[in-house]
């Protein structure tokens, strides 16, 4: 019994631990895509002009 106890444990921990990777994941993503898009706007030359248009939205 003990040992089906410790296995319930184990996967369970595993289990959270697995969600845990995933949500980490998808923030590591959303960062990416921001940054790429970022590196986009410096590329073609409307970094300035987003960057303005972002401000406006905290005014």
């Amino acid at each position: 019994m003990i040992e089906d106890y410790d296995y319930v444990k184990w996967h369970q921990k595993r289990e959270s631990e697995a969600l845990s990777w995933k949500h980490e994941l998808e923030i590591l993503s959303e960062y990416k895509h921001q940054i790429n898009k970022i590196l986009q706007d410096i590329g073609d030359g409307t970094a300035e002009k987003t960057l303005a248009e972002d401000e406006k939205e905290f005014i």
